[in-house]
Parts: structure tokens; sequence; C-alpha cells
């Protein structure tokens, strides 16, 4: 895939311009990102596209229902954990590093991203892919959305960059509170944490992320970037802290 080309369709992810914005769908296998460093490269490079079109003015990143629910992530979680008598194997750890890295560079992407950035989330998902969204400028959620953390159950903590943020939005007794319960998370109950922007239908989600990035492109791009650099953490924290 050319850098310059925003058209992209994968079983991974797919990326396609609508009008003044483009829309990046997170599809069934983009778990494969973690192990195929092709897909991997190819979504970076889309992102790239995107930033330096002078026709894209903004991005809005989707999640599909068939992405990252609770029984696939937790099915993932045992490829690259094992059976719990391999963890320490060498292609288990190679396989978590790749991961762990995946997440920092997209979060990092996220945090640095120089056009309005806005996540569609739909469906069952898990807290960690909520977190992998905190670093965008707005999230809508539908109203069968639901968040869970399966981590405590597979023995795990969650991911540093999901503390990162959560911390940042709720505070640490909230942060514990939601990662320590292990109970799923209502896109409601997200949305009245300050995670969410607003919980809408199914049918509208995807128009109610394209008009967020209208009104945010009706201001001063200068304007709209220096309100993010004083509210957002800076990406030199983040960075700091992946360190």
């Amino acid at each position: 895939m050319k850098r310059e080309s925003i058209q992209y369709e994968s079983e991974a992810f797919s990326c396609e311009q609508s009008g003044k914005f483009a829309i990046l769908t997170m599809q069934e296998k983009a778990f494969d990102m973690a192990t195929n460093l092709q897909l991997r490269e190819d979504y970076f490079s889309v992102l790239e596209a995107v930033e330096s079109s002078p026709e894209v003015l903004g991005l809005v990143q989707m999640k599909t229902h068939e992405f990252i629910d609770d029984e696939k992530y937790r099915e993932f979680i045992r490829i690259i954990m094992g059976d719990g008598s391999d963890t320490g194997s060498t292609q288990r750890v190679f396989l978590r590093q790749r991961f762990s890295n995946l997440l920092g560079r997209m979060i990092l992407k996220a945090a640095n991203f120089t056009k309005p950035l806005i996540g569609g989330i739909s469906g069952v998902t898990t807290l960690e892919y909520l977190g992998v969204t905190l670093p965008f400028d707005f999230r809508f959620a539908t109203q069968n959305t639901s968040f869970t953390f399966p981590n405590l159950d597979l023995g795990l903590p969650p991911s540093e960059l999901l503390a990162f943020y959560l911390v940042r939005y709720v505070g640490p007794g909230k942060a514990l509170e939601i990662l320590l319960s292990g109970q799923p998370l209502s896109a409601l109950e997200a949305q009245e944490l300050g995670l969410i922007t607003a919980v809408v239908s199914e049918d509208e989600l995807e128009q109610r992320c394209l008009e967020k990035l209208e009104e945010i492109n009706a201001f001063s791009s200068t304007a709209v970037s220096a309100t993010k650099s004083m509210v957002q953490p800076k990406p030199a924290e983040l960075e700091l802290f992946l360190k």
C-alpha cells in the first residue's frame, strides 16, 4: 500500500474517505496486527496518509461488533500467555512484547495526531480497547455497548497505558474501583464518568461522529490545537511513561 493512499481494505481494518473526513473501521481480525508486521505498518501508513492529505480534515475510528469482544480477547490472551506452564517461553515473551509495542504505538500516534480524531464504539468490547481510544478527542458509544475487563480472571493486570489514562480521567480511587471490581462497565456508566462523550443509537453512531468532526472544524485549527495541548497529557509525558 502506498503511504499516500487512504483507501484500504483487509480483514483487520478498512479505511475510506467520506467527504471531508476519513472513516477507519477496525474489523474482526484486527488482533492480527499484534503479530503481523505488514498489517501493523499498513495501519500506521493509513493514519499518516490521513494526516498528510489536505482534503481530509479529520478521522473517525469505528469498532465493529466482531472486533475485540470479550471471548475474542480471552482467546487472544490465552495465545500470548499460554496455558500457565509456558508463559516464560521465548515465543510467548516475544508475542507479549509485540502486543505491548503495538498498544504503545497506537496510543502515541493518537496522542500526537494532528487532526481531530473521534472514536465510535459499538457492542461488547474491553476496557483495554477503551484505553486505546482515551487519547482521542471524543468517543461515542451505542446503547448496547459495554466494557468488560477479564484480566483479573486471566491473572493479569491492566496494560500500563489503560491505567495511565484511566487515572487521569476518573482519579486513582475510581480507577482502582473499576479495575479491581472485574465487573462490566455500561456505556451509560462510562458516559457518567466522562469516558464516553455521548451514548447514541446504533443507526446514528457514524453520523454523530462525523457531526462532531464538523463542529470541531468550524473553529480555528490553531485554537483547537492549543486548547487540546492545555487539557490532554503531553505526548512527552506519555513517551517518558512508556520508557
